[in-house]
């Protein structure tokens, strides 16, 4: 009992209220995040599904359901935030939340300040996306131990592949310049891509959904399965390659 008291003086002793600069970096944050979940239930014919675990590649990329960004949606709209300047892990944490809490807020902590500013990998909006799932019941990493027989089960997202979908795979190619997304033609700077590496992935899903009453494709089903699987590896080696240059650049 003491230690849980302990703890508590000690938390409340470095969570305070943002200061109004802080404060408007984080609605700014907030507003952008919604945007960007409201652009992807837009696009959702190319960018979402209804039913994950009907698709055959639900283990090897991050799909998102239309009823998740739903989800995400109403509980940001929630959320509130203060801020800790003296996290537990001070050099790792970015931001964290009480998930068992009634109150949607999100604790920003010092490195959140210093994260992109739009969608991005390690950006601000990617970790509210990240914190908004633990209010979901989504987990940081998977702790069940899954048996042979259980591994042809879809397992749950973590919270770090739901940011990682919006941060990479949903997001735009190229860089925003003159007022518009040159991969797609869109005007709006907080969006999400209709031809990213997510659309291209669901259109190559449609022939590996799992069949119900087919037992097999045809060969001009098979061939353009083939074609479309080469064309999914170069385009996922082009942004490793994108992703590696990005960190010698910055």
């Amino acid at each position: 009992m003491m230690e849980k008291w302990l703890r508590l003086f000690l938390v409340a002793k470095h969570v305070s209220p943002l200061s109004e600069d802080e404060r408007k970096v984080a609605e700014e944050a907030k507003e952008r995040t919604l945007h960007i979940l409201h652009d992807a239930l837009k696009k959702r014919d190319d960018l979402l599904v209804e039913k994950p675990e009907e698709h055959a590649k639900r283990d090897t990329y991050p799909l998102i359901s239309l009823e998740l960004v739903q989800d995400l949606i109403r509980e940001l709209e929630k959320v509130t935030f203060m801020k800790d300047n003296n996290p537990e892990k001070e050099e790792k944490t970015i931001a964290y939340v009480y998930s068992s809490s009634s109150a949607r807020t999100i604790y920003l902590c010092p490195l959140f300040w210093k994260e992109k500013k739009y969608l991005a990998l390690d950006s601000q909006l990617g970790t509210l996306i990240h914190e908004v799932s633990h209010f979901l019941g989504y987990k940081d990493r998977h702790t069940e131990k899954t048996t042979e027989s259980q591994a042809q089960l879809h397992r749950a997202l973590t919270t770090y592949e739901i940011a990682l979908a919006f941060e990479r795979y949903l997001n735009h190619d190229e860089q925003y310049e003159n007022n518009y997304y040159s991969c797609c033609g869109e005007t709006s700077r907080d969006s999400v891509c209709k031809y990213s590496l997510m659309a291209f992935i669901l259109r190559y899903n449609r022939w590996t959904i799992i069949p119900k009453h087919l037992s097999s494709l045809s060969e001009n089903e098979r061939k353009v399965t083939e074609l479309t699987e080469i064309l999914l590896r170069i385009k996922r080696d082009v942004l490793e390659i994108k992703s590696i240059a990005e960190m010698f650049i910055h």
